[in-house]
């Protein structure tokens, strides 16, 4: 019966939906813009088992355990009601379980050292194809740079997932341009590729290397979780459900795509209404003024390809067979097929083979979308003024902290530890602590500019005569001094 609940707290919103929907079919709700809910689902602590979570916290510290030798209970209690255990508890199962170790930081092994050149898809393809599959720690050295260590890993991850979100690539919905990069305000869904234009496309992008590229990401994915890094990628929501094996539905297309998501459940409700009235009224042409916000459906000049592609046909001949409202719930249904299931199905199936090369990907099903954002990119809400204070000790450099803003927080956080944004437990889980010390100038001050070392979490700042002074020089270090590796 929990779990029933538990389901449909979750689902709160699809249920919500639904009934408006019906609303609307049986004429109780007028105005086709009235569909929409404001829901406030139960918080998911609630769910949880005090009594569960100690039994199974007092499990795992039996030796036996992690050998490997788990009780049924435990898998059982894991696998089909991880709503009744904290994060902590099945993050500490997960790290237990995956690679029998409590930390992912210390695997029983030395490290794969490997070169990488920056900047390049094709050397991160390559390393990954070499290492990727190893069951040790990944650390990663640039070509032509002399810094080794975390600092050079954690901005290999960063460097990596930047690569993959350039424009012309064929990976992601909106990417409409040859150059720069994809911006997904939603996050990064894959783009829809149907079967005829799976060869390749107006910009001659070739299909198998985008489905190389998904299974690179994968990798990517399951090298951040083995081994502790901080992926720089802002993939959406409905991605993450795919990633846990859960099924995408209409109701997930406005998390990623809010005009598209509403205007495809408004035209289901006009189905349904179509529906309804077709069943309940015995006159020659009972859905003759139907119309979508009082204009009729063949004025709006739809066709049947996909919105934002004309490329893709949803039907053989789609860009010469106009939708109509006897056609809308095939119209609906197949945009909804090719967004979230057959435009999207390969590429996320190569995505999913790149971590199953490592562990079963069934072994993440245990977190939820926000938790699994929280383990690949890190903490989002780590800047907190408590968090600040808890863990730094300099005066006017807590003050610049707590003023910057978002694209700043990045910036800093990448120039001091290589990702940016901060592990899991935030800045407190920093593994060496991050550490400010005064650094000793043998000429003018002003000169001098604040020096990291990524890989020890170790800041120098100079003697600064004034806050403003030390914010001056710590943007420009930060801006300018961003990706380089140097010893001094």
């Amino acid at each position: 019966m929990l779990k029933v609940l538990e389901g449909l707290n979750r689902y709160s919103y699809q249920v919500l939906m639904d009934e408006q929907i019906r609303k609307f079919a049986e004429g109780t709700l007028q105005d086709i813009d009235d569909i929409k809910v404001a829901i406030s689902p139960i918080p998911q602590h609630q769910f949880m088992s005090s009594l569960l979570m100690n039994k199974l916290e007092l499990q795992m510290q039996d030796s036996l355990f992690e050998d490997g030798l788990i009780p049924s209970w435990c898998v059982y209690l894991v696998e089909t009601c991880p709503f009744l255990l904290s994060f902590d508890t099945r993050w500490k199962y997960f790290c237990l379980t995956a690679h029998r170790s409590f930390t992912t930081d210390h695997v029983k092994s030395y490290p794969d050292q490997v070169n990488s050149t920056p900047d390049q898809v094709n050397s991160v393809v390559s390393m990954m194809t070499n290492h990727g599959p190893s069951s040790r720690i990944i650390k990663v050295e640039f070509d032509g740079e002399v810094g080794t260590g975390r600092g050079p890993t954690f901005e290999f991850y960063t460097t990596a997932t930047h690569e993959l979100q350039r424009s012309g690539l064929g990976m992601w919905r909106g990417d409409n341009s040859a150059a720069g990069f994809i911006h997904a305000p939603f996050g990064l869904l894959p783009k829809p590729w149907s079967s005829s234009s799976s060869g390749t496309s107006s910009r001659e992008t070739n299909f198998s290397d985008v489905l190389q590229k998904f299974k690179l990401l994968g990798h990517l994915v399951v090298r951040a979780v083995l081994d502790g890094r901080i992926l720089d990628i802002p993939l959406s929501r409905a991605f993450y459900k795919v990633m846990l094996g859960q099924e995408l539905d209409i109701y997930d297309i406005p998390s990623f795509d809010l005009e598209l998501g509403k205007t495809l459940i408004e035209f289901q409700a006009l189905v349904s209404r179509k529906k309804l009235l077709e069943a309940s009224l015995k006159t020659s042409n009972p859905t003759a003024d139907l119309s979508y916000k009082n204009v009729k459906l063949e004025d709006l000049c739809l066709d049947f390809t996909l919105l934002g592609n004309s490329e893709y046909e949803l039907v053989p001949g789609g860009s010469k067979k106009f939708v109509t409202l006897d056609n809308l719930e095939e119209y609906v249904s197949l945009v909804v097929d090719a967004t979230l299931k057959r435009g999207i199905a390969q590429q996320i199936e190569a995505f999913k083979s790149g971590i199953n090369e490592v562990f079963a990907l069934k072994a993440l099903k245990m977190f939820t979308e926000e938790e699994m954002e929280r383990i690949l990119c890190g903490e989002q809400d780590s800047w907190a003024t408590k968090n600040l204070e808890d863990n730094i000790e300099f005066e006017h450099f807590l003050e610049i902290l707590r003023e910057f803003g978002r694209e700043e927080q990045r910036a800093f956080t990448q120039f001091t530890t290589g990702a940016p944004q901060l592990p899991l437990g935030g800045l407190a889980s920093l593994d060496p602590k991050l550490t400010v010390v005064r650094k000793q100038c043998d000429g003018n001050v002003y000169d001098e500019l604040p020096i990291v070392n990524t890989c020890r979490h170790f800041i120098k700042l100079p003697p600064y005569s004034s806050k403003e002074i030390m914010r001056k020089k710590l943007k420009y270090a930060f801006t300018e001094g961003l990706g380089s590796f140097h010893l001094s």
